[in-house]
């Protein structure tokens, strides 16, 4: 699997940012580590291999 672009926008303060996920190798599933900060913060990740998607969540 290869790794797909995260971004990220902090609906609560306007801050956003980019991540890449791993590549998912040995079993072990892709990840993404984000520096959100607090809010209601809205994701989507997009790329080959990952089925497109978009989510808002609460961090707390």
């Amino acid at each position: 699997m290869n790794s797909a672009p995260v971004h990220w926008f902090n609906l609560s303060t306007g801050v956003g940012g980019t991540a890449q996920t791993s590549d998912g190798l040995f079993g072990r599933p892709a990840e993404a580590t984000l520096h959100t900060g607090v809010g209601q913060v809205a994701i989507v990740v997009n790329g080959s291999g990952y089925t497109p998607g978009f989510t808002t969540v609460f961090v707390p």
